[in-house]
């Protein structure tokens, strides 16, 4: 029988939001995957991030009006135990046509 599935997980940062956070969870809490690398952007390649659109500000007020007691999908979610024990490796993203891709060296050590 083949062993677990080995995800990896490319992260802006330290800190992951709490939907993505959940999601790595519950597709490692089983023996059907597990969490082998978490492939970090280097800190000084970090894009800024443009502001929300007011449509979406706007719905983001209402619904933390209407439904603030519940947590917030967005929330960053730092030192968490399942990232601690996971190996990582920092990566400088290249800008290419339409967006980012990696190095060919760092494709090579994710798959080592």
């Amino acid at each position: 029988m083949p062993g677990p599935l080995r995800v990896g997980a490319l992260l802006d940062g330290e800190a992951l939001p709490a939907w993505a956070h959940r999601l790595l969870f519950q597709a490692t809490a089983t023996p059907v995957a597990e969490l082998a690398l978490i492939v970090l952007r280097d800190g000084q390649a970090r894009p800024a991030r443009p502001r929300a659109p007011f449509a979406f500000r706007a719905y983001q007020t209402l619904d933390r009006r209407l439904f603030g007691g519940r947590s917030d999908h967005a929330e960053p979610i730092v030192d968490s135990p399942l990232l601690a024990s996971c190996p990582r490796l920092v990566a400088t993203p290249i800008v290419c046509d339409g967006g980012e891709a990696l190095a060919p060296e760092t494709v090579e050590a994710i798959r080592a």
